[in-house]
């Protein structure tokens, strides 16, 4: 929000949330509120003029209501401070100080700077896959209607076991609480049983209908300068691996020709040379061998070899 108004944010000692995250790596949400009462043993007011989500920048306020919704921001910038201090003193106890320091706070002007600076989208190629996979989308539901013999809702589980194992009376799959499941590890090994067509197209028109429906989220997303900014998140798994959100580019299939395909869609933008991957090598077995001093362990490292490549 400061960036995008040509201010720098620089000297920032803590963040709450991601405090909070350190020392509580389990918990799904870190509530202002929720924080402020387990740590200060104050409740915060909710006032109807209390801001949720990022707050604007405007700094015009609003007429109505405003002295309340002031205080309520006053109250919540208080509770952040007198917070701040006491998970400095609860990350200090639990040695996760240097933690936030020097790896989780350093963190928070890159990814801002990623999210700010997002990844050139061709909207042409998004585009013609879309329509292509629509078309194959089709094909799938008409072949499926052909062995069949008529026309019925593939989406639904309902009328999908209803054919599947009234009409055609295939072998029944894992029993549910509404009948017979029709997920895909059922369908594909129902498959390799019986060879019937209907699930092989079955199977198809859910393949392409996924792609679809992930190409068709990510054309929307480009702003006007032709890039999709994506959020990072930083406290959402336990283990302190990022996830992304609007979009989740972390979701992008890699597996199959057509999910390389949506990859392709990703493009060296104006102004940038190149798209770069970077990734941790063996990072679990590096630990394992810092932490055991193993010899051959860390002789192997050593040694330079590649130990996918090896194996």
């Amino acid at each position: 929000a400061l960036a995008a108004r040509g201010f720098r944010l620089a000297g920032l000692t803590s963040d709450t949330a991601l405090a909070a995250y350190l020392a509580l790596p389990g918990q799904r949400t870190f509530d202002l509120a929720d924080l402020a009462l387990r740590y200060t043993g104050k409740e915060l007011g909710t006032a109807s003029g209390t801001p949720t989500g990022q707050l604007t920048l405007d700094l015009a306020g609003e007429e109505d209501g405003e002295a309340e919704a002031a205080m309520a921001l006053v109250l919540r910038a208080r509770a952040t401070a007198e917070l701040a201090d006491a998970l400095d003193a609860d990350l200090d106890r639990r040695g996760a100080s240097e933690l936030l320091r020097d790896v989780e706070l350093p963190l928070v002007s890159v990814l801002a700077a990623m999210e700010q600076a997002g990844i050139a989208a061709d909207s042409d190629h998004f585009a013609a896959m879309s329509a292509g996979l629509g078309g194959e989308v089709k094909a799938a539901e008409q072949a499926a209607f052909a062995a069949v013999g008529h026309e019925f809702n593939l989406g639904s589980p309902k009328q999908l076991q209803e054919v599947l194992f009234t009409e055609l009376s295939l072998p029944k799959t894992k029993r549910i609480k509404t009948g017979y499941t029709t997920d895909s590890e059922a369908l594909t090994s129902l498959l390799a049983q019986t060879e019937h067509p209907v699930l092989e197209h079955l199977l198809r028109y859910r393949d392409v209908a996924k792609l679809k429906s992930i190409v068709d989220t990510l054309i929307p997303m480009a702003g006007e300068d032709g890039r999709i900014h994506t959020t990072y998140n930083q406290m959402i798994a336990a283990t302190g691996r990022l996830s992304s959100t609007d979009p989740n580019l972390q979701n992008i299939p890699i597996r199959t020709e057509e999910g390389r395909r949506i990859r392709q869609g990703f493009v060296v933008g104006q102004g940038y040379e190149c798209l770069l991957t970077a990734d941790y090598s063996q990072i679990e077995l590096r630990i394992m061998a810092h932490l055991s001093g193993d010899e051959a362990l860390i002789a192997a490292f050593e040694s330079g070899h590649d130990f996918h490549a090896a194996t």
